[in-house]
């Protein structure tokens, strides 16, 4: 067994007093303790098993020590976990209809009259809030189920958390479209938000950068 410092940009060996890598130049040298080293300079060997796992692991520590995981640990510790909840206080919005007639009272309405004067003016809005619902929960159990395999920086993990974001889009944007159309048949000016799709599409394009930097991390 033998020190040498291997180069986590391009895995060459290098001697153990080398400050950078003899093959390419960077700085990025991790020590490790390894079997039948080459000698001084002589890159060009054959890898086994335990050197590459090795190699692998020194390349990782490189990348965390090159980018910054603070997003990364915030998303996977608690963010994921409020993004659950808060999904799942939305579904059950949905199905209670709250969402509909807050301001009721205003009129000397309750929630149970605002609600079945909208869906008499609008028939089709009780089964669609009923859909939006059942997606909304489902969304936050996803992302409970989600989140440990990102934090263990597997790659299901990394592509599945970008398809929440990308489903978040376009659950935005029907919830948009349909609110715009109940309001239209009520003959009411639709209230609906640009940032409603704006910002989950925000969001989603700095996951996207975030994680592309650090994509060498997932496996």
């Amino acid at each position: 067994m033998a020190i040498r410092k291997i180069c986590a940009s391009c895995g060459g060996y290098n001697k153990e007093s080398a400050t950078f890598c003899d093959k390419c130049g960077q700085s990025n040298l991790i020590e490790q303790e390894v079997a039948d080293a080459p000698e001084d300079g002589d890159i060009s060997i054959l890898i086994n098993k335990s050197d590459n796992e090795n190699l692998k692991k020194a390349s990782q520590n490189a990348t965390f020590m090159k980018y910054k995981m603070k997003w990364h640990d915030v998303l996977t510790a608690w963010f994921m976990y409020v993004w659950c909840v808060g999904n799942i206080a939305n579904g059950i919005r949905w199905f209670s209809g709250s969402m509909f007639t807050k301001g009721s009272e205003v009129y000397g309405l309750s929630h149970g009259e605002a609600l079945d004067l909208i869906y008499a003016a609008v028939p089709w809005l009780e089964s669609a809030a009923i859909g939006f619902g059942i997606f909304s929960v489902v969304y936050g159990i996803a992302c409970v189920v989600i989140r440990p395999m990102l934090r263990d920086l597997k790659k299901k993990g990394l592509y599945a958390f970008l398809g929440l974001m990308i489903v978040a889009i376009l659950g935005n944007i029907g919830t948009v479209i349909m609110e715009s159309q109940a309001l239209q048949e009520m003959g009411v000016e639709s209230t609906a938000s640009s940032g409603t799709i704006i910002i989950p599409l925000v969001f989603a394009c700095a996951n996207i950068v975030y994680y592309a930097k650090r994509k060498s991390l997932f496996e």
